[in-house]
């Protein structure tokens, strides 16, 4: 079931999980709730719990945006240069070497 969640083994908590479960357990009997009321209340969970991780998502995103608006021009300038610079001197290079070839 671990791994059916996408996470690696040794990154998740087990112990903490393992807790979490037999807690969980013990409410369950301590409300004397039957099979189809567990298994309401675990679907509710998950959905709960997938709810918080894509308001979380949203969180991060929403900080990327705003970051990415707040930017100053020169940090613009920055990030742009950064991300073509690259490609562009890679194109001069292939160019001057066309020339070279050309005049040889």
């Amino acid at each position: 079931m671990i791994r059916e969640v996408g996470e690696k083994v040794d990154e998740l908590r087990i112990d903490k999980i393992k807790q979490a479960m037999e807690e969980t357990n013990e409410v369950f009997e301590r409300h004397g709730l039957n099979l189809t009321e567990i298994e309401i209340i675990t679907r509710t969970g998950n959905i709960a719990a997938k709810v918080m991780l894509e308001k979380k998502e949203l969180e991060n995103d929403a900080k990327k945006v705003i970051k990415e608006q707040t930017q100053t021009p020169q940090e613009k300038i920055k990030q742009i240069t950064s991300k073509w610079l690259p490609a562009i001197v890679g194109i001069v290079a292939m160019i001057l070497s066309i020339i070279s070839m050309l005049f040889k």
